[in-house]
């Protein structure tokens, strides 16, 4: 099996876990680096209104439509694992 396709199973493992416990995803409110705040955030990536903005590995897409919501950015958003684009970010307001 290649490294590739390993990282495609375990993904694809963590959504359904994920999707079959419910857990549910806050709106993400800022990008950072890990979950404990670290990082540059947003500002790093300049004014982003109109802009075009790809989304590689978005997971459940938590960080784009933040991009999308909070700062005008027009995002596609794609991942290799249906099982995380499932779970899907909550609706924006």
């Amino acid at each position: 099996m290649t490294s590739e396709q390993t990282n495609t199973e375990a993904w694809t493992a963590y959504g359904h876990l994920h999707g079959q416990r419910g857990t549910l995803l806050p709106k993400a409110e800022r990008i950072d680096r890990d979950p404990g705040g670290a990082g540059p955030g947003d500002a790093i990536l300049g004014d982003l209104d109109g802009q075009r903005v790809l989304d590689v590995g978005c997971g459940p897409a938590r960080h784009a439509a933040h991009l999308a919501r909070d700062h005008r950015a027009l995002v596609d958003a794609v991942d290799s694992c249906p099982a995380q684009i499932e779970r899907r970010a909550p609706p924006t307001d």
